[in-house]
């Protein structure tokens, strides 16, 4: 167990997916020796922390699972030895690799077997609990964060047989965030009539989670507020 303050360890996010194996080991350079011999060398890779970048740290190798086969076996001895070729990193780092499983339909690549060899696969697990502490620190409005508890299995659906619009903890996110804006902060119960928010989270999240968390917004929208409470106990109900 390191003994180092959060913001003393940092991590260096390098997304596989959308890159070739030169960004990976570095780019081949011929030039001369001190002899006069052509010989060849490579360019630093930009997954190599540079001093600026600190003493601990990780290296996140994110949408492995989408990495092509050349990227897997370029990445093979990064992944064991936290070294391709000459470069090597520093000791205080390490490497985590994350992506989609195959049943997520996302493009995954058939890992190689000696690439699987060389690693410890952990599947994470979707909590509402977790995603409701997230939200709140990025001020997601609380009556999302309410629905969510309500119904956690509709913000985290199955990825669907075929392509159309579903609900995960992600796409949730972004329409909490899009409504809001919409409705300028007011999710009053005019907001969950309204066509366009209707139609925008049917796009986003699909129809079934669009249907019940409007639902759920107009039955909160009709519910006396706990300043109305105090003020009339009896006449607010």
């Amino acid at each position: 167990k390191l003994n180092i303050e959060p913001e003393d360890y940092k991590i260096k996010v390098f997304s596989v997916n959308a890159l070739d194996t030169p960004d990976l080991n570095g780019f081949c350079i011929p030039h001369k020796d001190s002899e006069g011999q052509m010989v060849t060398s490579f360019t630093l890779p930009a997954w190599m922390p540079k001093p600026e970048d600190g003493e601990y740290g990780c290296l996140f190798l994110d949408e492995w699972s989408q990495a092509s086969p050349d990227m897997q076996k370029a990445g093979a001895s990064l992944l064991l030895d936290n070294r391709v070729g000459e470069f090597v990193l520093p000791a205080g780092w390490n490497v985590v690799a994350a992506g989609n499983r195959m049943k997520d339909k996302a493009g995954v690549v058939k890992p190689l077997s000696h690439v699987t060899n060389r690693v410890a696969y952990l599947e994470i697990d979707f909590s509402v609990d977790d995603w409701a502490s997230w939200a709140q620190s990025e001020g997601i409005h609380y009556l999302f964060t309410a629905f969510a508890k309500f119904r956690p299995a509709l913000i985290n659906e199955d990825v669907p047989s075929e392509p159309k619009p579903f609900c995960t903890p992600r796409s949730f996110s972004r329409f909490a965030q899009w409504a809001e804006l919409y409705s300028q902060g007011n999710l009053t119960h005019a907001l969950v009539k309204d066509t366009v928010v209707l139609e925008t989270g049917i796009g986003m999240i699909g129809r079934a989670a669009t249907t019940e968390c409007l639902g759920f917004l107009r039955v909160a929208s009709d519910l006396p507020s706990y300043d109305d409470v105090l003020a009339d106990p009896v006449g607010a109900a």
